[in-house]
């Protein structure tokens, strides 16, 4: 009876240190949710691996100078309040997740998604033209995991 004992005992603990193997979900604001489900869903659609486990936070602050702050080392995605309601948060969303969660550099040569020179004035462009930036950025993201591996 002792040993089925110690058994159940090394059982609980070997399932309680499992479950730490999923970590859990990062904290989302509200506002961001539904776009960083959407990424998922293209990551998916796009067959792209992606590991969450380290982002801790996407939130807003009014404490942020520029439209966004990413912190590697806190897993934290800070955005600017005033993108709240802006109807370009869904390019600041990816481009943030691209950076800390897909490890893209920036790309400076093209008007897109990870171009780091986001400029408001933009905003209709990228709202138009989302299809061609997002396949772009997938693109990317497919190119450099290829290119990583060879």
């Amino acid at each position: 009876m002792v040993g089925l004992k110690n058994y159940l005992l090394l059982f609980v603990f070997i399932l309680g240190n499992v479950g730490g193997l999923n970590p859990q979900p990062p904290k989302i604001d509200f506002e961001v949710q539904p776009i960083f489900e959407e990424w998922v869903k293209d990551c998916t659609y796009y067959n792209i691996k992606y590991d969450i486990s380290n982002l801790q936070t996407i939130t807003f602050s009014d404490t942020v100078n520029y439209w966004v702050s990413s912190y590697s080392n806190s897993n934290t995605i800070i955005i600017n309040e005033r993108f709240k309601t802006h109807p370009t948060l869904k390019v600041i969303v990816y481009y943030n997740l691209g950076r800390e969660v897909l490890n893209l550099p920036d790309d400076t040569t093209n008007v897109g998604i990870m171009n780091p020179f986001f400029d408001e004035s933009f905003a209709k462009i990228y709202i138009l033209k989302w299809d061609k930036y997002k396949t772009r950025y997938f693109d990317q993201v497919i190119f450099y995991n290829t290119k990583s591996y060879n």
